[in-house]
């Protein structure tokens, strides 16, 4: 959570802040009525008497509310942004910087992604909803969605320690020879990390955190493939589908959507990630987050913090399964967010130099 608010807003919070276990709290509370409004819309596509509708939404949109009073409240009292969305201030701008927000040369401050929103703000090319929507879509997808692709991760390293040392010797080859051997893990050498990033990759296609994406809405009438998609009908991408049914080992990579497996695919597959000199290769089935313009806005720092976490921790520590690893399964529990159900333990050991 920190590295998204040390790139968002360009500070660090302790674990004991109070702010982050209210929006913890709250973001529990606002992606339950999201999933709720979702299974709405998939099922009946929000064709309903507009007072109906009402109710069905205004539930949500008060949980909403209060994800965001929560999120002004921390930025108003942190003292570096002021943000106020009532009609008649509309405010959202940067008050001052601290010492932590200089770059090297420490002559100049840094800007952070919050200020870059707040210029396009100020030169009318974006609405506060619309950077609010956002800062909540990150901070969110930092919360929830990375938690538990990352849990995930550490579970599949633990049940697969062939691929785990793999890994581990990758990253200490590049980060292990610092002469007092506390290797510090950076973005240096990120591009040479091959495993690393196919794993990374592929946790998060077997975990498929988020099973059918977030709807979006049709502009107009359009046909695709012989479909006619109407305007204003929802659309959802089943990634869950593409990514554990799919068979992405077919002779045509699996884009075709034709061939697919007996069963979920929940084994890894690093190769779907590896070109044939083995270096990283992005596959084009992956929908984890969305495609296109209106991709997730968190995808960047998403994954570069799942990069991080994993490099960071490998180069310390090797995750060990309670038990026969090939004994471990791991089921998830059904939601916008897919949450492990029930959890599994693992083992954390030291390594030594």
């Amino acid at each position: 959570m920190n590295i998204v608010f040390s790139a968002m807003f360009g500070v660090e919070l302790r674990m004991n802040d109070a702010f982050i276990q209210r929006y913890i709290a709250q973001t529990a509370v606002f992606l339950d009525s999201l999933t709720f409004v979702l299974h709405m819309s998939m099922l009946i596509n929000f064709k309903l008497p507009d007072k109906l509708m009402w109710g069905v939404l205004s539930n949500h949109r008060k949980n909403a509310h209060e994800h965001d009073v929560i999120l002004f409240q921390w930025m108003n009292a942190s003292g570096f942004f002021e943000v106020d969305t009532s009609p008649e201030h509309y405010v959202l701008k940067r008050l001052k910087y601290d010492d932590t927000q200089h770059n090297k040369h420490g002559d100049e401050d840094e800007e952070v992604f919050l200020d870059f929103l707040i210029k396009e703000f100020e030169a009318g090319k974006i609405s506060i909803e619309q950077i609010i929507s956002d800062i909540q879509a990150v901070l969110a997808g930092s919360i929830d969605t990375t938690r538990n692709g990352t849990e995930y991760g550490f579970v599949l390293l633990a049940k697969y320690p062939a691929i785990q040392q793999r890994i581990y010797e990758e990253v200490k080859r590049l980060y292990g020879d610092s002469d007092d051997g506390d290797a510090v893990f950076d973005f240096e050498h990120i591009h040479q990390l091959h495993l690393l990033r196919a794993f990374v990759h592929e946790m998060m296609r077997i975990s498929n955190v988020v099973p059918l994406g977030l709807p979006h809405r049709c502009q107009e009438d359009c046909e695709y493939k012989g479909y006619v998609i109407r305007k204003g009908s929802l659309v959802h991408i089943n990634s869950y589908f593409v990514h554990k049914w799919n068979d992405w080992g077919a002779a045509d990579g699996g884009i075709s959507g034709r061939t697919v497996h007996d069963k979920e695919c929940d084994e890894i597959h690093l190769e779907y990630w590896l070109d044939e000199q083995q270096k990283f290769q992005m596959n084009r089935n992956f929908f984890a987050f969305g495609a296109g313009r209106r991709d997730c806005a968190g995808r960047a720092v998403a994954v570069k913090a799942a990069y991080a976490i994993f490099g960071s921790l490998l180069l310390r520590y090797k995750f060990v399964a309670d038990g026969d690893p090939d004994a471990i399964k791991i089921t998830q529990e059904w939601g916008t967010v897919q949450v492990m159900s029930p959890p599994i333990g693992i083992k954390v050991q030291k390594r030594i130099s």
